[in-house]
């Protein structure tokens, strides 16, 4: 009889065993998913990017990409728009270039339209409006008489012709031996858009 009774009690306190372990397993793990209390899944699925930490993190990281994005888009419209008024520049300034050329090896003389457009732009247009135009020819008048004055014309001829950038007209009040080196200098060098005229000192006294 008593052994019946041990027995019985061993089985029971297995049993007890048994059933107290899991459910005190059970009550920590229950007790312990809980932070800030809200409960925290132990499945690995809420690590998923389908979680709303997950997708709250992701929007803010892909909204500040598509800032960026904007803000990299708008400076290389702003390069490209730069690049673009440098390259327009540029181009005009070459044709400029070529136009200027081809004006002064031609020997292009005065532009009778050109010069009443400045006459009629003078008055609201002077500040804009350059000192001379490109192809507006420069006349400059040059007195050479005397002994040795033909040395100190020639090197200011050499001057004035290496500085020009508009054709010229020499107007040069020279005497006889005057006329005939500075006429000898002007065959030989053979500048293009270059014109002389010769006038006789002794005829203007």
């Amino acid at each position: 009889m008593l052994g019946i009774c041990r027995g019985r009690r061993k089985f029971l306190a297995a049993s007890l065993t048994l059933l107290f372990v899991p459910a005190i397993t059970w009550i920590y793990l229950f007790a312990g998913s809980f932070e800030d209390g809200k409960p925290v899944s132990l499945s690995p699925i809420e690590s998923q990017p389908h979680s709303p930490h997950y997708t709250a993190t992701s929007q803010r990281e892909r909204e500040s990409l598509e800032v960026r994005m904007r803000e990299v888009e708008e400076e290389n419209r702003a390069l490209r728009k730069q690049l673009s008024l440098v390259q327009s520049r540029g181009m005009s300034h070459r044709r400029g270039n070529h136009s200027k050329t081809y004006s002064m090896e031609e020997g292009t003389g005065d532009s009778e339209s050109l010069r009443a457009g400045i006459v009629a732009g003078n008055s609201s247009e002077c500040g804009q409006q350059p000192a001379v135009e490109k192809c507006e020819t420069i006349h400059v008048a040059i007195v050479c008489a005397g002994y040795n004055a033909s040395r100190d014309v020639v090197t200011l001829v050499k001057s004035v012709l290496f500085h020009r950038r508009n054709p010229l007209h020499f107007h040069l009040i020279a005497d006889a031996i005057a006329k005939q080196i500075l006429g000898t200098l002007f065959q030989t060098w053979m500048v293009p858009a270059v014109r002389i005229n010769f006038y006789d000192a002794d005829e203007l006294k």
